[in-house]
Parts: C-alpha cells; sequence; structure tokens
C-alpha cells in the first residue's frame, strides 16, 4: 500500500488512478488515462511476468515497473532482463529495501502523510 502511495506521489496527476488492487486480474496499480480515453501510463509495483509486461507495453503508451524487495527483485531482473530489454516504452525502477521497509514502518489507521520531491529525491513525513 505505502509503494502505492509513494507512485502516486511521484507521478501525481489529476488523472492518475488506483487500480482496484489484487481482486482485478490485469488491472495495473495506477494508470494514467488522456481525454481521448488511452492510457498514457501505467504502472505496476512488484515483479510481473513477462506476459502481463507485453500487454501493458501493447496497451500503454509508457510503463513503469517498480520493484522493492531487493532479493525478489534481483532474482526476477535476471531471469527476465534480456525479455523485458525489448519493450522501448519500458522503465523499470528499484526501491531500495530499506527505504521501502522505512515507508512501510508509517502506515498507520487515519495517516496523513506530506511528500516534497526536490530534484531526485523524496521526503515523505
Amino acid at each position: 500500500m505505502m509503494v502505492r502511495l509513494l507512485a502516486f506521489a511521484l507521478h501525481a496527476d489529476g488523472r492518475l488512478l488506483f487500480g482496484r488492487g489484487l481482486s482485478t486480474d490485469g488491472e495495473p496499480d495506477l494508470w494514467l488515462r488522456n481525454l481521448h480515453d488511452e492510457v498514457e501510463l501505467r504502472i505496476e509495483l512488484g515483479p510481473p511476468d513477462e506476459k502481463r509486461v507485453r500487454k501493458a507495453c501493447a496497451w500503454a503508451k509508457n510503463v513503469i515497473i517498480y520493484t522493492y524487495q531487493q532479493h525478489n527483485a534481483e532474482v526476477w531482473w535476471k531471469q527476465q532482463a534480456r525479455n523485458l530489454r525489448r519493450f522501448d516504452k519500458l522503465c523499470v525502477r528499484r526501491l531500495a529495501e530499506p527505504a521501502a521497509m522505512e515507508l512501510a514502518s508509517l502506515a498507520r489507521r487515519n495517516i496523513q502523510l506530506q511528500c516534497t520531491i526536490r530534484g531526485r529525491a523524496l521526503l515523505v513525513g
């Protein structure tokens, strides 16, 4: 949940929407549609399989994958890197595991967060 909020903050836009979550197969974690209802940006969290990435790149103008569990992300990348490099619409970003764990520790019921982005740094409080 907290990584979804982080991705939302990093790509803040009035048209950016959360997907329906794990219960809805095939829907991204976040997506942004333009005024013509085309998918401008599709954001996936965690390591999706190659089939899901291929489908995402076919439908969206840009696809970003955020990985955040270091060991799982490294294993996934070693297995998928050669296949994924062919997708020019795809960007894979890794959130350092200590940062993800610290972010997760902020989760509370009725939490209020403030995010500040300066250059390549994101401050969450």
